[in-house]
């Protein structure tokens, strides 16, 4: 698997590690996403996308009062940006704060690289 996405085999494992990990997030924007990671879950398996992660200042611990809630999803080929436009507000409406929603496929270069290094799984 490393060679194929050409990358180390300990840097794959640490990103597989990663993946699996639970978001245990403790900052208030954190426990929000914590006491609401089921509803999240359910709005994106509904909307047709998946592997929901929750990234940036609030993975990291940084959130502030002008943060917003980045959420890393995996989408198929057919989903529109109307889709994506549908779930950004259903998940803010759950959360009741700003968020991002954001295709992983659309990531490139650095900013991908880090947005998967600090993904946490919800």
């Amino acid at each position: 698997m490393a060679e194929r996405l050409g990358r180390s085999q300990p840097e794959v494992s640490r990103l597989a590690k990663l993946a699996r990990e639970e978001f245990r997030g403790t900052t208030r924007l954190g426990r929000l996403v914590r006491e609401h990671r089921t509803a999240i879950r359910r709005a994106v398996r509904e909307a047709g996308a998946s592997n929901a992660r929750v990234f940036g200042s609030v993975a990291r611990g940084e959130d502030d009062e002008q943060s917003d809630v980045d959420i890393l999803v995996d989408i198929p080929d057919d989903f529109t940006l109307f889709d994506l436009g549908d779930l950004t507000v259903r998940v803010g409406d759950i959360l009741g704060v700003p968020v991002d929603v954001v295709p992983t496929r659309g990531l490139k270069g650095k900013i991908r690289s880090t947005a998967l290094n600090e993904a946490a799984t919800l």
